[in-house]
């Protein structure tokens, strides 16, 4: 486990705990401590998901080098087919690599750390690495992901950010986007339409009032949770190609991630 931490003064800092053993996932991600009292801005890991090394329990993950699902994990590119494994429990071979693997430290300091993820061709052909740096900046938190393609060949990929918000009766949401894509009962795209009535980020909405999971478009690269009750709210903002926001809530949760979903010769993304 990796902890950076920013000073703010007597009694008060900015941390979070990157977890390297669980797929470079941030257990409590963004954790302000302030006279004595303490905020999870997003939400924190309990001791049975890091036992586990659940990823999806945690925190915060990365997508990479894809973000949600390929059908049967199959898919055509450039003249070849790819298939993927594939389970019962994994039937569309889910947001790609990042989570599933371990990630090595590049470079650690007090405030920033960087983490890499290299991976040899396998069942995905192509090798390409991956890095995170994970910073703590002014009293906000700076993820910058990177993607580069090693093979010789081009790679069709795109990659994101998952995190987990703590969500409560009176958590809202706003985002500004122009559409989404309806899924079906796997949670796989099937039309392209106007966000509706009473669940559209644009307009903003409280989480605790619809059920979703789905891909909005044309998203203005910046979002804002609010907490109204404790009189708190976060603001999100994102670089190109992080042109898509996909939106889950949960009883739990909610879930704000940041998909970046280009696709290139000789990929090489940051954002």
């Amino acid at each position: 486990m990796v902890i950076i931490v920013e000073r703010q003064g007597e009694g008060q800092d900015r941390a979070a705990d990157v977890t390297l053993d669980v797929r470079a996932v941030l257990k409590d991600f963004y954790r302000w401590r302030q006279k004595g009292s303490v905020v999870d801005w997003l939400r924190p890991s309990d001791q049975a998901a890091i036992n586990s090394r659940d990823a999806g329990a945690m925190a915060c993950f990365p997508l990479v080098p894809y973000s949600n699902r390929i059908r049967g994990g199959r898919f055509a590119f450039a003249g070849r087919t790819v298939e993927l494994p594939t389970s019962s429990d994994d039937p569309h071979h889910e947001h790609g690599h990042g989570w599933r693997r371990p990630w090595t430290v590049v470079r650690h300091e007090a405030s920033t750390t960087v983490l890499s993820y290299r991976h040899a061709a396998d069942s995905w052909p192509w090798s390409y690495e991956a890095r995170q740096a994970i910073s703590l900046v002014d009293g906000g938190l700076v993820i910058a992901l990177s993607l580069r393609n090693l093979s010789d060949m081009p790679m069709p990929a795109g990659f994101g950010l998952h995190p987990y918000f703590p969500s409560t009766p009176w958590t809202h949401v706003q985002a500004r986007v122009s559409g989404m894509w309806e899924t079906d009962a796997e949670i796989l795209p099937t039309r392209h339409v106007l966000p509706p009535a009473g669940s559209n980020p644009t307009t903003g909405f409280g989480v605790s009032e619809t059920d979703l999971d789905t891909v909005f478009t044309g998203w203005a690269r910046h979002a804002r949770i609010s907490w109204p009750e404790h009189g708190r709210q976060l603001d999100i903002e994102a670089e190109a190609p992080l042109d898509f926001l996909v939106l889950y809530a949960a009883r739990r949760a909610v879930l704000l991630r940041r998909a970046g979903q280009q696709h290139h010769r000789r990929l090489q993304l940051q954002g």
